[in-house]
């Protein structure tokens, strides 16, 4: 292929990986034309060397001599020391943070971000110590066209303590299949972080990866159970492809005693259901340590961490449920009225009915409109009529039932509408919203009454989860027990046009 075209890298990546489809990842590791070549001995090597050249040659490919480094015990590849003993960063590299001077706007700490988060897997608190930085590179951070770009004291703490990180000059323990490995995670109320270990000859764990990130604004609000789960549900998924399908059992170990018991426990909300299903890929236990002697304790717990006041990490916490305008918008009873019903001293439980029923309907004239309505209701003449009014007294111009204040059959659908699809109500299911109504209110077969209502409400119905078993074979309606109980649906398309219309829309109730 030309040179130039946009394509060629990709094609090319594709061309030498399918040339050494059977060697990778066994003897050889390829990033376009760079081959890394690996062998447990001496021997071995020479075999495998021989076998990639080889195998260059039968696709008209050829290394060139001069480019090309045979039997090192370490070498560099893509930026990395591989050797050895592990993987650490090219001295140049280091060279290069070193000598970084201190970033004078925002562009310029985003090339320092850039060029250190390549290598921010030697780093044990990486997103620990970046965060200040990172946060003068959000949107709500970043000046205006005339505000000065100020690199405050925490983000020059950050700034240089992250350069002497790399200055300690980590070395990454290669991973091996034949050793058990252990993860060691932590979560704190702003961030998430993971080690994976496995022991050296004398027994003592190295690290092999290190893993970080801060939560997002929703899992911010996640209960420290569900963040320090997180963590490990996180640094299993991240560190996958070494501990998938593992020999050994991979033990995870982390500060919070109550984890212990989640993959035996038989109550799951959605979320630790999901997670669940995850975990259940890899062969692991659960172990518990103290903070004071996890390592992966440490990546969150500065106190420059935690955001400030103004932080959009933040926004998920700060939550108005009502704000005055839209207070105003309830139509709740005036000042004056709620004033002139607490006025009065409560000398008995009806005083205390009326009050907490006119202040939760949302009307002003409710109270009025119920006196007005009762002595006409249909249910309440007739059972004054059959003798069956001991379920009724009269208190004043109150009318109760079974001592609720009784509502007239024109005000019911009011009332409902007040306990079930009011802001204040949040369409609760059948038995709350009884139980709201039954607060204040009660009629005659009240029950069935709500009970129609909230398995007819479109909002409840459009929204919510099913609560049924899957459905079954097809089989014949049941007979509605009312009109527009059952309804359904059909439409009869592409027919003959008539009057400029092709389709026909059924409806049978």
């Amino acid at each position: 292929m030309p040179f130039g075209l946009t394509n060629t890298p990709s094609t090319f990546q594709a061309f030498i990986m399918d040339c050494l489809r059977d060697l990778l990842d066994v003897v050889c590791v390829v990033y376009l034309d760079d081959i890394l070549v690996f062998s447990r001995s001496e021997s071995d090597h020479i075999r495998d060397v021989r076998s990639v050249l080889e195998r260059l040659r039968a696709n008209n490919l050829f290394a060139n001599a001069l480019k090309c480094e045979f039997h090192r015990a370490e070498v560099e590849y893509l930026g990395f020391l591989i050797g050895i003993s592990g993987i650490s960063m090219h001295p140049s590299k280091l060279d290069t943070i070193r000598s970084w001077p201190v970033p004078l706007s925002v562009k310029d700490v985003q090339s320092f971000l850039g060029f250190t988060n390549f290598y921010r897997r030697f780093i044990a608190r990486y997103t620990s110590i970046s965060n200040p930085l990172h946060l003068l590179t959000w949107k709500s951070a970043s000046p205006g066209p005339r505000a000065p770009f100020i690199f405050g004291p925490n983000a020059l703490a950050a700034f240089e303590e992250l350069k002497a990180a790399f200055q300690l000059e980590p070395v990454l323990r290669h991973f091996d299949p034949s050793l058990p490995s252990t993860l060691l995670t932590d979560a704190s109320d702003f961030a998430i972080s993971g080690i994976h270990c496995q022991p050296d000859p004398s027994g003592a764990l190295h690290p092999v990866a290190f893993y970080s990130r801060k939560l997002t604004p929703a899992e911010i609000n996640y209960e420290i159970y569900d963040k320090e789960m997180l963590a490990v549900v996180d640094s299993l998924r991240h560190m996958r492809a070494w501990l998938l399908g593992s020999p050994f059992p991979i033990s995870v170990v982390t500060d919070h005693r109550n984890l212990e018991y989640f993959m035996t426990s038989r109550v799951l909300n959605r979320r630790q259901a999901r997670w669940s299903l995850f975990l259940a890929d890899f062969d692991f236990t659960l172990a518990y340590a103290p903070g004071s002697k996890n390592p992966a304790d440490a990546p969150s717990r500065r106190p420059d961490y935690v955001p400030r006041e103004g932080d959009p990490t933040l926004t998920g916490q700060e939550q108005v449920l009502l704000t005055s305008d839209r207070l105003r918008d309830l139509h709740l009873p005036s000042i004056a009225r709620i004033h002139a019903l607490l006025s009065p001293p409560i000398h008995s439980l009806v005083d205390s009915l009326i009050i907490s029923a006119t202040f939760t309907i949302d009307a002003p004239d409710f109270l009025t409109r119920l006196c007005e309505a009762v002595p006409s209701d249909p249910g309440y003449l007739a059972a004054l009529e059959s003798g069956r009014s001991d379920d009724f007294t009269t208190v004043g111009e109150t009318v109760l039932h079974k001592g609720k204040i009784f509502v007239p059959a024109s005000l019911r659908v009011e009332v409902l509408r007040s306990r079930h699809d009011a802001v204040l109500a949040g369409h609760p299911g059948r038995a709350v919203t009884l139980n709201l109504v039954l607060r204040d209110f009660s009629w005659p077969d009240v029950q069935r009454f709500v009970w129609r209502y909230v398995s007819s409400c479109d909002i409840c119905a459009r929204t919510k989860a099913d609560r049924h078993r899957p459905y079954g074979l097809l089989r014949s309606l049941d007979v509605p027990s009312r009109p527009w109980l059952s309804i359904s649906m059909d439409f009869i398309v592409k027919l003959p046009l008539s009057q400029g219309c092709d389709s026909i829309w059924v409806v049978v109730d």
